[in-house]
Order: structure tokens, then C-alpha cells, then sequence
């Protein structure tokens, strides 16, 4: 039975490198668009890098 199933296999090998690799591309796809938000994300959680607790406030009227 196993011997037929891999025999099965064998013959539609183009058909299952096609379908293998559609999803291998789809993979890739969505962990790049994922990876570019996670990205993003973190930048924006990020302090800008200005300190403002020593500034000074002066109004003119």
C-alpha cells in the first residue's frame, strides 16, 4: 500500500513541485509583508530621541 501511495507521488511529481511551490512563494510573501510591519511597528514605539525635560518656555506677549 505504501509502496503504491509513493508510486502515486512519483508520477504527479510536476503537479506537487507546482503546488509546493505556490505555497513556498505565498510563505514568502506573507512573512516579508509581516516582517515590514513588525518593523515599522517597533520605529514607531521608539522614542524620537529629543530630550525635553530640560527646555524652557518663554511666552512673549
Amino acid at each position: 500500500m505504501v509502496k503504491h501511495l509513493f508510486k502515486l507521488i512519483w508520477n504527479k511529481r510536476r503537479h506537487n513541485f507546482l503546488f509546493l511551490s505556490e505555497i513556498l512563494v505565498s510563505f514568502l510573501v506573507i512573512f516579508a509583508v509581516f516582517s515590514f510591519l513588525v518593523y515599522y511597528y517597533l520605529n514607531y514605539r521608539k522614542p524620537m530621541g529629543l530630550a525635553y525635560d530640560r527646555v524652557w518656555a518663554i511666552n512673549y506677549n
